[in-house]
């Protein structure tokens, strides 16, 4: 019996692949677990298009118990993630598990944010530590404000996912993500966080309804991102070309 995690891209009902599809329809049990990144199509849209019924995971059953594995022992099953399936530790966690229990896993990779974010023309290769943003819970942790340091350091740009813990403060906007930045750079005072810096705000990346700006943080402030997911990049040193590719979006 296998354990597949399947990754689903940014839009599932166009982007899961051939190969994924093929594991999909193979399985006795399907799942789904959403809260590491927003879903671009709903559950029963799903169904209609895979031809199976899809029961969604919560994080406490996913990480906490071995619903998941002991399921697997007994059929083939899958798992549906948004992106890619190995981008979430929580997933790396899940095969280690599984292996440790006789569990054979199969993973089917796809596109994720950090293939996405290169529509804004920024290369690859200069992108730092990613930097996850957590809403203040309720001190401002400091490990987002030193990454971000670290990587303008050395001149790369920095990516920073925005929380998407709808169950306690709901997903964070590009809004609030600027206040706390401000707010991290009034407290630690690292010189890190600019008001006449131009940073990219993106939303729904990977998407037909993909949205990037590329301004100063108060104009982007006022800005409507529509839908999420969401999030920021903090620019380092540009390349001329680069700077060439983000001005199509100013």
């Amino acid at each position: 019996m296998t354990l597949y995690l399947i990754g689903l891209g940014a839009s599932p009902l166009e982007d899961i692949s051939v190969r994924g599809l093929k594991c999909v329809k193979k399985a006795k049990s399907v799942y789904i677990e959403t809260y590491t990144c927003p879903m671009q199509a709903t559950i029963a849209e799903m169904e209609s298009c895979f031809g199976k019924t899809i029961k969604e995971l919560s994080r406490g059953e996913l990480e906490e118990t071995n619903k998941l594995i002991g399921e697997a022992k007994r059929q083939d099953t899958a798992l549906l993630v948004v992106g890619d399936p190995l981008f979430a530790t929580t997933h790396i966690e899940l095969i280690m598990r599984a292996e440790k229990a006789g569990v054979k896993c199969e993973v089917i990779h796809n596109a994720s944010v950090l293939d996405y974010v290169l529509d804004t023309g920024l290369q690859g290769y200069k992108f730092g530590r990613i930097v996850s943003l957590p809403h203040p819970t309720p001190e401002l942790v400091e490990s987002p404000y030193r990454y971000i340091l670290e990587n303008k350091r050395i001149g790369l740009h920095t990516l920073l996912l925005l929380d998407v813990a709808r169950e306690q403060q709901g997903i964070m906007t590009i809004p609030k993500a600027i206040e706390i930045l401000f707010e991290m750079e009034n407290r630690f005072k690292g010189g890190v966080i600019k008001e006449e810096e131009k940073w990219v705000g993106c939303s729904g990346l990977g998407t037909k309804n993909k949205i990037i700006k590329f301004a100063r943080p108060e104009k982007l402030k006022n800005l409507d991102f529509k839908h999420p997911p969401y999030c920021i990049v903090i620019p380092g040193r540009l390349h001329f070309i680069e700077e060439e590719a983000l001005n199509r979006f100013a």
